[in-house]
């Protein structure tokens, strides 16, 4: 039975997250939606709380790493959701500045996978581009940027180091309490 959905942007959100939580999030409970791009997530969401008794988890790129920008698009974001629901049923987590920034918290990992390509310039980069620099880090090994590929890569390395990246966490939270709290 679901009791959460999980609306992401596209399906390289779905297929990542659905490789790093497949071991955490039971998927009769937890639905991954493809909404097909930022603002179809949005409405997509709403739509979801306005249908639907259950939870809701929003996870968008925040496109950003500017705090201020940051801070404003999730207040945007809670205000637009919480127009149509209360707030204890819906959770919005911004991915800063993108959802595969979490790849870059299993560093040993990646360096297995992807040997001297993976430079500190990169590494650095990877704060502000990490799409870019896993494209760049792929095509070294003449490796196509596509969801199956990304799952794959999310799959070789470290679940738990994964999921302490800052966004990761705070959804794996939201996602607990809303599947155990339509359990109790």
């Amino acid at each position: 039975m679901i009791k959460c959905y999980l609306v992401a942007e596209g399906p390289s959100d779905v297929k990542l997250l659905s490789a790093l939580l497949a071991d955490i999030v039971a998927p009769e409970e937890v639905k991954i939606v493809n909404a097909g791009g930022q603002s179809s997530a949005i409405s997509l969401a709403r739509t979801f709380l306005v249908t639907s008794s259950e939870a809701v988890a929003l996870l968008v790129d925040a496109d950003a790493t500017d705090p201020g920008r940051v801070s404003e698009f999730q207040a945007e974001l809670e205000g637009s959701l919480a127009d149509v629901a209360p707030r204890r049923r819906f959770g919005v987590f911004l991915a800063i500045p993108s959802l595969e920034v979490f790849l870059f918290e299993d560093q040993a990992g990646l360096n297995n996978e992807f040997g001297d390509a993976l430079s500190p310039e990169l590494i650095m980069q990877s704060r502000y581009e990490p799409k870019a620099v896993v494209k760049r880090l792929l095509a070294t090994q003449n490796r196509p940027y596509n969801p199956t590929t990304q799952a794959s890569l999310v799959e070789r390395l470290d679940g738990d180091r994964l999921r302490e990246a800052p966004v990761i966490k705070d959804l794996m939270r939201f996602l607990s309490g809303a599947t155990q709290a339509t359990t109790a």
